[in-house]
C-alpha cells in the first residue's frame, strides 16, 4: 500500500481523520510505545505517518501533516541522514530500525508501496485529547488497535473496529 492510499483508508474512517500528526515529543513517545508493541507482537517495522512535503506560499518546500498544521516537531532518523528524497520523496514513514531511539522517521515516495501499515489520528470526544489507530491492512477487521491519549493519561484497549465507526 501507498502512502496515499493510507490516507485514503484514513478519511474513509471519517472526514476528521487522516494519518497521524505528530507535534509533540510526547505524542512521538506515545507512539513509539505503540510500535514498539506491534513490533514485538507481529513483527512490523515499518509504519505511515501524516507527515508529507508541499510546495509553500513562496514556491518552496516544507513538510506539513496531513490534517494541514505545521510542523512543530520532528524526529528524523539521524543515523540515515534523513530526510534525503527532496521532491522525490514527498511523504514519511516510521522505520522502527531501534527500539530504544524515536529518531525513525524517513521519506518515502508517496506512491511507492512501502508497508501495509499506518497510524490514523482522529479528534477526541474530548477537546484535549486525540485517538491513533494503528491499522495493520492484512489482519482481520475485528482486531485494529485502539490508542487513546487523553492529556496525561494513556489509554490502551482492544474494540471492535466497525462498531466504532459504523
Amino acid at each position: 500500500m501507498s502512502w496515499s492510499e493510507a490516507q485514503r483508508q484514513c478519511r474513509l474512517l471519517g472526514e476528521d481523520t487522516n494519518l497521524a500528526s505528530i507535534r509533540s515529543k510526547d505524542d512521538m513517545d506515545f507512539i513509539h510505545m505503540m510500535l514498539v508493541d506491534a513490533y514485538v507482537r507481529n513483527n512490523v517495522t515499518k509504519t505511515y505517518i501524516g507527515l508529507t512535503l508541499m510546495e509553500n506560499a513562496y514556491g518552496g518546500l516544507q513538510f506539513v501533516w496531513s490534517d494541514g498544521r505545521p510542523v512543530s516537531f520532528t524526529s528524523w532518523s539521524v543515523l540515515e541522514n534523513q530526510p534525503d528524497g527532496g521532491n522525490f520523496e514527498k511523504c514519511s514513514l516510521y522505520n522502527l530500525e531501534r527500539i530504544h531511539s524515536i529518531d525513525n522517521w524517513h521519506d518515502v515516495p508517496c506512491a511507492s508501496a512501502e508497508t501495509d501499515h499506518f497510524i490514523c489520528m482522529k479528534p477526541a470526544l474530548f477537546q484535549t485529547g486525540m485517538t491513533f489507530r494503528f491499522i495493520d491492512y492484512n489482519v482481520d477487521v475485528d482486531d485494529v488497535y485502539v490508542h487513546c491519549r487523553i492529556e496525561t493519561l494513556t489509554v490502551k484497549v482492544l474494540k471492535d473496529f466497525r462498531e466504532d465507526y459504523n
